[in-house]
This record gives C-alpha cells, structure tokens and sequence, in this order.
C-alpha cells in the first residue's frame, strides 16, 4: 500500500510541475477536468482545488489534470451563447429576426462585439429554428443571468408581435 501511494504521490507532483510550466488554467478561472466543473481555487504541487458550481470543493489530482482533457471556460474574454427559437410556418421570419436581434442588443449583459446574429437552423415538421447566438463576458459571476435577460426579452417581445412560439420536437447540433 505504501509503494502504490507513493507512486501516486509523485506522480501528481510531477503532473503538478507539469501543469503549472503548461499553465492551462489560473485561480478565478472556470474549467472542466476530469468530470468535474468548477472555478480554480488553488493550484498546488499535488492537487488542483475547485469550487463546483454548486458551492462544494473538489480537489483533482494533477495527474489527472494532466492526463484528461480540460475545457477552461474564461481562458477567452468572451464566451458563445446560443438559444434555438421555434416559430411557426405561417409567422414572419424576417420580423422575429428583427425582434430577436434587438432584444439581443439591448439585454444586459450581452457584448455588443462580437456582433449578435440570428440564423435559419431548421426546418421541422411544424416549426421554423431560429438559433440565437450572443457573446457575453466570460468573466461574468453568473452567465445565466444574462441568458435569463436575453430568453425573458425575447419571449415577452415575440408574444406581443403575435409570434406564436413552437416547441422543438427533435435535438439541434
């Protein structure tokens, strides 16, 4: 049992050498290692701590850190977001194009660069797909706040101009 710990435990000192000369995260940054999501708390020789999304602390091994594959969420000051919207056949495209695109400029928390676009993603069987996509800042402490912006604005707008809104009935890419 002590030669296995102690292999494992130079092992993540090494992977900790490693991590830290590669630098894929800092403390602040949001990534996803090893299954697990969370914001770096603390990056030492053996471990790397994250505060989940949920409020619990994890603490990843480095050599899982350097044997797994980390998406870092923050390392870019702005991040993608996306809504697929479903009209109906008999609606206006071009007008809840225009409605979606305002909403998108003026809801809170939604960069004005890169510049927000609407486009055409599917054609159902009863729905027209209108995909969304915004940037917002990455370093924002609750990205979901601005989606609710953005959802609730346009949900209220395309049901005042008479849109009626579809449900999806299969998955998008």
């Amino acid at each position: 049992a002590s030669v296995c710990s102690f292999r494992a435990c130079s092992e993540n000192c090494l992977a900790g050498v490693f991590v830290c000369m590669r630098r894929p995260c800092e403390t602040g940054d949001l990534v996803e290692v090893a299954g697990c999501t969370g914001y770096v708390q603390q990056l030492n020789v053996r471990t790397t701590v994250l505060m989940t999304l949920d409020g619990n602390l994890v603490r990843v091994p480095n050599a899982m850190v350097y044997k797994s594959s980390l998406c870092n969420f923050t390392a870019n000051p702005n991040r993608r977001e996306s809504f697929a919207i479903g009209i109906g056949y008999g609606d206006d495209i071009d007008k809840a194009r225009g409605i979606i695109l305002h909403v998108l400029k003026v809801a809170k928390g939604v960069e004005p660069d890169p510049v927000s676009d609407v486009i055409l993603v599917d054609l159902g069987d009863s729905t027209v797909t209108l995909l969304a996509r915004w940037w917002s800042n990455s370093r924002m402490v609750d990205v979901f706040t601005a989606q609710d912006k953005v959802l609730t604005g346009i949900m209220n707008e395309i049901n005042a101009a008479g849109i009626e809104l579809q449900m999806h009935t299969r998955k998008l890419r």
